[in-house]
């Protein structure tokens, strides 16, 4: 005999949604020594394209999410050129003081990249 028993969900239970966070993050270590070495002009920034998925549960994508989410990355040794929700780009935080950045490779112009997500220099992030 097959059988299968479900168990009930919690009825204390929060429907959580995927969520996907684009980043330009780079070490901090790296970003110095390419300026103080002179490599990179004070206007371009070290940092690599990275996609994280999150899991919110208790609120929806938000400006003050980002930001925390920013600091703590700061907190642990690393430069945040910009960061955004992929479904959402207009909740976004840029550091429009870069101009250019790179990952060693290959570079971009920061506002030309941002733009075929759909954030433009100085449109307000929202939250």
């Amino acid at each position: 005999m097959n059988t299968q028993i479900k168990e009930p969900p919690p009825t204390n239970a929060v429907e959580s949604t995927p969520w996907v966070i684009n980043i330009i993050v780079g070490e901090k270590r790296m970003n110095d020594f390419l300026h103080a070495a002179d490599i990179f002009e004070p206007f371009k920034q070290y940092g690599e394209v990275l996609s994280m998925e999150f899991e919110l549960t208790k609120s929806k994508p938000n400006l003050a999410f980002l930001i925390r989410f920013k600091e703590q990355l700061e907190k642990h040794g690393d430069v945040v050129t910009a960061l955004w929700f992929a479904r959402t780009p207009e909740i976004h935080y840029v550091d429009w003081s870069v101009k250019v950045t790179s990952d060693g490779k290959k570079w971009a112009v920061l506002k030309d990249y941002l733009k075929q997500f759909g954030i433009i220099e100085n449109n307000e992030p929202t939250a």
